[in-house]
């Protein structure tokens, strides 16, 4: 399918080629995937940064929005090499390798935590699954915290 480990993240390094050849800053990679499933009522969501210092500016403009919104989940910085960070199975592993700054949302899951859901990638990935209330409030963070890097940018 050319995405995502092991096909190699095609799209994604063919755009990054194209931002380094063209010599295109970005404020920072926002990356949502996997983001409304948990177990019963699971209250943690993950932001997973790059190494790039700017990621960590931006995942701290995303906690302060979840707290401003009063989401009531946890969210949870897990930096690129935290053994809990999920950064290492996304296509934005190759923004952040490239020396982009790579913020990356999503639901309770890492190499120890819930990594049994049955319905990835397969047939029985439906809406059923999803906790629709969930992906919502993690898109509201999400949402909040891209307007604020928006306005970093243009200050």
């Amino acid at each position: 399918t050319g995405e995502e480990f092991p096909a190699d993240d095609l799209g994604a390094r063919h755009l990054v080629s194209k931002l380094l050849r063209d010599r295109q800053d970005i404020t920072a990679l926002v990356l949502m995937d996997m983001i409304g499933v948990r177990r019963q009522s699971d209250p943690i969501f993950q932001i997973n940064t790059g190494e790039h210092p700017d990621a960590l500016l931006a995942a701290a403009i995303a906690l302060d929005a979840n707290r401003q919104l009063s989401t009531g989940l946890k969210a949870e910085v897990r930096q690129r090499f935290n053994r809990l960070s999920f950064l290492y199975n996304t296509d934005g592993l190759v923004f952040s390798d490239m020396g982009f700054p790579v913020v990356f949302f999503n639901e309770h899951v890492n190499r120890t935590n819930n990594m049994t859901l049955s319905h990835y990638h397969h047939m029985a990935d439906v809406s059923g699954v999803l906790d629709f209330e969930y992906a919502t409030r993690i898109t509201s963070v999400v949402i909040e915290t891209v307007a604020r890097l928006a306005q970093v940018r243009h200050k």
